[in-house]
């Protein structure tokens, strides 16, 4: 048998990528062992692809060297493939290229050769990894084995980026040019996610979640039942629609609860007398978008308080305040309510009418002071009434120990 020296020179080494199978292209020089060219001469070729020292993979060539002793052949292509080329893990190296040559053109190997694959196969790591991890379906792929990890390969979650500073960036395509949507964790490191909006002439995070708690709104407004396209028009602003059976029972919109005591507060700071902190509740008919205006006796707001009693929540509230519109839109009146002995009616105990009357015992006082089913009683001795005549003398009527009237002549009080 003529001994042989094969030389391989790989001149090209190519990853063609195509639908299936999938291929390698392979080039290379033969020569015998005085070094000299084997051209236009009939060889046959051995491929095995080796995942360490096991082989995963073997087929064979028989091919023709050129005038210029190369020969070219297409791993994955070849004859007698021992299983699917597409089906090897090229994840899991290293991997070797081992080739075995008969120089007559059989099946009689007698040179051999291995070199290590560095590098090129493993554009074929891609397509691997997707199709043995990423399922498709159609134009869409689905992983369903496990948690996504970006900077991390032990993902705790879903999907679990770890790294400084990550960020997740949503593009609204059907936004103006340059507007993005973009979700990010703080650069200064103090436990905080923002969560803002970003274009090309302004980048801002409008909220935040801190590790303590707290949600930070820097400069921002928040709205809670807002329209979507709808900016609130304060710093806070609830929107919300009554759909209970009940009309007449108001939808809670805010609750605050303690287990020691609860307040809202309101602190304002200025040197101008006017600017004081205001509690205001607007009341219109109609909508939010469409508001008309109120009628006489229309109820503009209540302040009430109730108790818990036998466990439950009492069915009325114990007590009330209530600002009522007046017989013009333009003026409003004011009553207070206190729920009866056998708790079953919050009745109405005194009123405020719109020209300033107070009625106790009725809801239409006639007089500055109105009482109606009942008395007036001065409990220290000496207390009366003061009176002002047609001379702007002022009498205080008491009542002596025999139940006469006295009148004595005061200084009228001043403010």
């Amino acid at each position: 048998m003529r001994k042989l020296i094969l030389t391989f020179t790989i001149v090209c080494m190519a990853i063609v990528m195509i639908a299936q199978p999938q291929k390698m292209s392979y080039q290379a020089i033969l020569r015998d062992a005085s070094n000299t060219l084997l051209v236009n001469q009939n060889v046959g070729i051995l491929i095995t692809i080796l995942q360490g020292t096991s082989s995963v993979y073997t087929e064979t060539h028989t091919t023709t060297t050129n005038a210029n002793g190369m020969v070219s052949l297409e791993i994955g292509a070849g004859s007698s493939p021992s299983t699917s080329f597409s089906s090897i893990d090229w994840a899991n190296g290293p991997f070797y290229l081992k080739t075995d040559t008969d120089p007559t053109g059989n099946t009689n190997y007698t040179i051999s050769g291995t070199s290590q694959l560095l590098s090129v196969p493993y554009a074929f790591y891609a397509g691997k990894a997707a199709s043995s991890v990423w399922q498709q379906n159609g134009s869409d792929i689905y992983y369903n084995n496990g948690n996504v990890g970006i900077g991390t390969s032990a993902p705790a979650n879903d999907l679990h980026i770890k790294r400084l500073n990550p960020t997740i960036t949503f593009t609204d395509t059907d936004a103006l040019a340059g507007d993005e949507y973009y979700i990010i964790n703080n650069t200064l490191g103090n436990n905080l996610l923002n969560f803002g909006v970003y274009n090309q002439t302004d980048a801002r995070s409008e909220l935040s979640f801190a590790g303590d708690g707290n949600v930070i709104l820097p400069e921002g407004r928040l709205g809670i039942g807002t329209s979507t396209f709808s900016y609130p028009d304060t710093k806070l602003e609830i929107m919300g629609s009554n759909t209970d059976a009940e009309p007449n029972v108001p939808t809670s919109l805010i609750s605050i609860t303690n287990n020691h005591y609860s307040r809202i507060e309101a602190s304002t700071f200025s040197d101008e007398f006017y600017r004081d902190a205001v509690f205001l509740a607007i009341r219109g008919r109609g909508t939010p978008s469409t508001p008309l205006d109120v009628l006489p006796g229309d109820r503009v707001m209540t302040i009430a308080g109730n108790v818990f009693d036998g466990g439950a929540l009492n069915n009325n509230p114990i007590a009330s305040v209530e600002f009522f519109v007046g017989d013009a839109v333009s003026s409003g009146e004011i009553t207070f309510s206190t729920l009866d002995p056998l708790n079953t009616i919050r009745d109405e105990r005194m009123r405020i009418d719109q020209e300033g009357r107070v009625g106790i015992g009725t809801n239409d006082p006639a007089s500055r002071l109105h009482v109606k089913s009942g008395d007036i009683y001065l409990e220290d001795v000496g207390a009366g009434i003061i009176m002002k005549d047609a001379s702007n003398a002022c009498w205080k009527v008491t009542v002596s120990t025999t139940g006469a009237l006295n009148t004595t002549s005061v200084v009228c009080p001043t403010p």
